[in-house]
């Protein structure tokens, strides 16, 4: 299931420096945005946050303050507020990101009203802007909904689907807030440089299984980590990426294909598939050498089977590469 997979390829640093302007919105999502705040302080970026009148019904300024974030602010007429407030991220933040995004919110920034704190920060903002939408199926299905959110992508607001399941009201749904990687990954891609965009990618990574039988097969204790870490970086980047994954579960965004295999023999055959059309290529699985022989069923009780099973080599020539070159000609690492 996605949510068991790894996710420490996530666990980046480096962005001392950028700003991200949070706005929160009146969901009972809303205190998941403590989490993502405190993941993007650990990454380095400043966070500033703007909560609406129905958020602070949910989670509090002093929540947000006592994670680093700096300056929260909930009120345009507060005394406490700078006297232009509604001004500010676009003139500090790199990003401006609003999580959880209502249905009410999504609807105002698609018509351009300005009624309150957020909602003029938002409207004078012309940076990216990353929403992530949470409410309940039935308010994310109405058509009006629809049209806002459409109106928004169209307009290059960075969207972020809500996932299905059960809601807190207790229906079920496409409605949830997406899960915090998801919008992590979307709002880290905004606040980094894109000098690979329209670059495509191969990664392969993690290791790979031999069979002798149905039941036994010898392997390596390969994770795939330094593979993930690489498909990420190339991601954030603005590379379109391909993932050939060994037996072995990474989380990654829904825009990178991940093909999984499970020897050496079909990690080939994925890798010289996605090849034609690859600019950068990062082979970083532990893929098997050699190959035990299959043992027939009948051969397989410990009385018959032999102790040494012939064995045969995973790898190919290096005249069977295709005529469009070695790896190395290709950008390969």
């Amino acid at each position: 299931m996605a949510n068991d997979r790894r996710t420490e390829h996530l666990d980046v640093t480096g962005y001392m420096g950028r700003q991200v302007h949070l706005g929160v919105t009146g969901s009972v999502a809303a205190f998941k945005a403590l989490s993502l705040a405190r993941r993007l302080l650990a990454a380095g970026a400043g966070v500033t946050v703007t909560l609406t009148p129905a958020a602070c019904r949910f989670v509090t300024p002093l929540s947000f303050e006592a994670l680093g974030a700096s300056p929260v602010r909930a009120d345009m007429f507060s005394p406490d507020s700078a006297r232009f407030a509604h001004l500010e991220p676009a003139q500090t933040a790199d990003c401006l990101a609003v999580v959880p995004a209502t249905a009410d919110f999504l609807a105002r920034l698609s018509l351009g009203l300005a009624d309150d704190l957020l909602a003029c920060q938002a409207l004078a903002f012309e940076g990216p802007v990353v929403v992530a939408p949470a409410m309940n199926p039935r308010l994310w299905r109405a058509a009006p909904t629809q049209e806002h959110f459409a109106r928004l992508i169209a307009r290059g607001v960075i969207g972020v689907l809500p996932d299905f399941g059960l809601m807190a009201c207790g229906e079920t749904g496409q409605g949830r807030l997406a899960r915090e990687e998801a919008v992590f990954a979307a709002i880290l891609r905004a606040i980094t440089p894109q000098d690979l965009a329209g670059k495509r990618v191969l990664v392969s990574l993690g290791p790979t299984r031999e069979y002798f039988d149905a039941a036994r097969f010898w392997s390596n204790p390969s994770t795939g980590f330094m593979g993930a870490c690489l498909a990420m970086a190339a991601w954030l980047r603005g590379a379109a990426v391909t993932v050939v994954s060994g037996p072995v579960s990474w989380w990654f965004p829904e825009e990178v294909p991940v093909v999984r295999v499970t020897s050496a023999a079909e990690m080939a055959e994925a890798c010289l598939d996605c090849w034609p059309r690859t600019d950068i290529a990062a082979m970083t699985a532990a893929v098997a050498d050699f190959s035990p022989e299959p043992t027939p069923a009948a051969a397989s009780s410990r009385r018959t089977r032999p102790t040494a099973p012939p064995l045969w080599c995973c790898g190919r020539p290096a005249t069977s590469w295709p005529p469009w070159g070695r790896p190395s000609s290709r950008g390969s690492a």
